[in-house]
């Protein structure tokens, strides 16, 4: 069920919903392929300061937004075409997606960040598990995912996979401003602990949030207003084959290109990393498997453009940026515990859906 807009927004017209599914033209979907890919850019790569500025320079445009942007569609065009998606479904799309971080960037065989201390069979331990298990999850896929469905679309599928206590919370216009507030508040810590001054937080910010809101109004003028359910908005079919494909193809390349000098001189690190990615792809196999038939969801109400939440978040994200930038001991150890909860957290929900999984088998 829908989520009725009860906090103040500046949009007039009401957009037009379109309830009955079927087939979007492939304009119109790319234009919300791209919306989707600079939002998992923002939140994986600009808020934590990784790339701060990833729309203005080369390695943004040609290495950053396409990694992000394939990753998203293709694991959520998989995952979203069928069944009912679940929040361990969604979780372990994203540890598929942060998978990427050994075969591209080779950060679990060379860390580039947080030391070697946790090295071992040649795989850096505390990297794989921050990135498979908290990181890319979260930031680089399922916040991504769902902010573009609420914003941009007529359903909230990826909202209806969390615990009952936040969609609550997220009904309510005060529970809505600390949720949304919270996040932004992480964010900030990530961005003053790793940002080098407050000026290239306040560019980097601007920058990002030009261009996202740049192709929010795009997509306003393309979809004539009319909001689609997301699945209907994601890649399907031979688009999903060409995604897939041009994903291999940046695998294929970056592989060998991209700091080959990083990559390991034994099997044993090679075998750890296929392993790991052996058991995601089996678990979401299994979870998806058994996942329900997907029903075509009750009416959505009318939703205009959030520019409140969007507003709150700006502001309790350079607040807190600003904050932690001049408190980066702070800031330090806020992460960590962050990383610890995030861990356990997406572990505890893993082991759940496995047991809740063997037991329709019994």
């Amino acid at each position: 069920m829908a989520i009725p807009p009860k906090l103040p927004e500046l949009s007039v017209t009401s957009p037009t919903i379109n309830q009955h599914g079927g087939s979007v033209p492939t304009g119109k979907k790319i234009f919300f392929w791209i919306l989707v890919s600079v939002l998992s850019v923002i939140f994986a790569e600009v808020t934590c300061y990784s790339s701060p500025y990833p729309f203005f320079d080369k390695w943004g445009l040609t290495v950053v937004l396409p990694l992000y942007g394939l990753h998203t569609l293709f694991l959520a065009g998989l995952i979203f075409r069928k069944k009912s998606v679940t929040l361990p479904i969604l979780m372990l799309a994203g540890m598929l997606f942060g998978l990427y971080e050994a075969a591209i960037t080779k950060v679990f065989w060379d860390p580039t960040w947080g030391g070697t201390e946790t090295m071992f069979a040649g795989v850096a331990w505390l990297q794989t598990g921050v990135l498979t298990l908290f990181w890319h999850p979260w930031f680089a896929f399922i916040l991504p995912l769902m902010a573009g469905e609420l914003i941009f679309s007529s359903t909230n599928e990826v909202l209806n996979t969390l615990p009952s206590i936040i969609k609550n919370w997220a009904q309510r216009p005060s529970g809505k401003i600390v949720l949304i507030s919270l996040l932004a508040f992480f964010c900030g810590v990530n961005q003053g602990a790793n940002t080098i001054s407050v000026q290239s937080t306040l560019i980097s910010t601007a920058e990002s949030l030009g261009v996202f809101l740049l192709f929010a109004v795009v997509w306003r003028l393309v979809s004539k207003n009319v909001r689609w359910q997301m699945r209907d908005l994601l890649p399907q079919g031979k688009e999903l084959t060409v995604v897939g494909l041009l994903l291999a193809l940046l695998y294929a390349i970056s592989l060998p290109l991209f700091r080959p000098e990083a990559l390991p001189h034994t099997p044993l690190p090679y075998i750890i990393i296929l392993t790991l990615y052996t058991i995601s792809i089996a678990l979401l196999l299994l979870n998806t498997s058994k996942a329900e038939p997907f029903k075509t969801p009750l009416p959505a109400l009318p939703r205009r453009f959030h520019w409140f939440s969007i507003l709150l978040f700006v502001c309790v994200y350079l607040a807190s940026s600003v904050y932690f930038f001049i408190d980066k001991s702070t800031a330090g150890l806020l992460i960590v515990i962050a990383w610890g909860l995030g861990i356990i957290t997406c572990l505890w929900v893993l082991l759940r859906s496995l047991v809740a999984v063997i037991g329709q088998h019994k």
